[in-house]
């Protein structure tokens, strides 16, 4: 459905009715496909459309769509764009998870619901379902922000999804393993031991001293840039695990950091702290590989 929208939204069109009703799966012989339905009352966002303005103009004040998804600034007759079709995405996801509303119960009146839409702070999603993940409740609110301001563009919000489904999702079976990055790769360790042997015998141990010292720092430093959003700071620290795991041997944990890197690069923090944790994981589990090359 995010897909879909960024290239109608590229193509200067907001959809403006976002809802259950015009979200359908369509079935192909390569799999089942979204189809947005319904750009009835779309909006063409290009300003040389002089038709179109005028039409919306004769609108102010008003409102079309279904009262359920819409967002404040269309109740308010405010000025909208493609983060009014943000709020209706989320409220259709809070809709799927809770299996409610988060505005206007079913004995709530059209004015109490559109009320709630301009003033009402929905409920947290896991008072509703706990077993909802922090990190997609976060998401999920930050779309039903009043300001539009404050939400997140759709293919920002389309990257954190998919980013906490993969974090989410069950591990591979076994029989897909191999084809897994492995946590320490032993030809790598290989390598650095043989070079180790042939400049001096306790270089090893001092270089996985030295990593089991700083990997941690890093990962503290990474978290603290993460919630207080700093992109920059992110990219540094993840720039620096990744290298400094690759040359340990780490695989996936530099496969991890990097993907994390290019998130920071374009600024799509939002739903990272999925990713964070497993950054967090591999860490831990890579330190207990290398200690197995240690002395005892």
């Amino acid at each position: 459905m995010c897909s879909v929208l960024i290239s109608a939204h590229a193509a200067g069109v907001i959809h403006r009715d976002i809802k259950p009703e015009n979200i359908f799966l369509h079935a192909t012989p390569e799999g089942e496909v979204v189809k947005v339905l319904d750009f009835g009352i779309a909006k063409l966002l290009d300003a040389g459309h002089a038709d179109q303005a005028a039409r919306s103009n004769t609108m102010t004040g008003m409102f079309m769509g279904t009262p359920a998804y819409l967002s404040p600034e269309r109740i308010s007759g405010g000025p909208t764009d493609v983060r009014s079709d943000v709020y209706s995405i989320g409220v259709m996801l809070y809709e799927m998870l809770c299996g409610q509303i988060p505005f206007g119960g079913s004995e709530a009146g059209l004015t109490s619901l559109l009320s709630d839409h301009l003033t009402k702070a929905p409920q947290p999603l896991r008072a509703h379902n706990p077993e909802i993940p922090e990190s997609v409740e976060r998401i999920v609110l930050s779309t039903l922000a009043k300001d539009p301001a404050q939400r997140p563009h759709i293919d920002v919000l389309l990257a954190a999804l998919q980013l906490v489904a993969k974090s989410l999702a069950k591990p591979a079976q076994q029989e897909d393993a191999d084809a897994q990055l492995p946590t320490l790769n032993p030809s790598r360790m290989e390598q650095l031991r043989q070079f180790c042997m042939q400049n001096e015998s306790d270089l090893l141990p001092a270089l996985i001293r030295q990593f089991n010292t700083d990997a941690p720092a890093v990962l503290s430093r990474l978290q603290g840039a993460l919630k207080a959003g700093d992109s920059r700071q992110v990219r540094f620290e993840a720039h620096y695990l990744r290298s400094s795991s690759a040359n340990m041997g780490g695989e996936r944990l530099a496969d991890l950091c990097s993907l994390l890197e290019d998130l920071a690069s374009e600024g799509l923090l939002l739903g990272a702290n999925a990713l964070f944790e497993q950054i967090e994981a591999e860490l831990h589990a890579l330190l207990g590989a290398l200690a197995h090359y240690l002395p005892d």
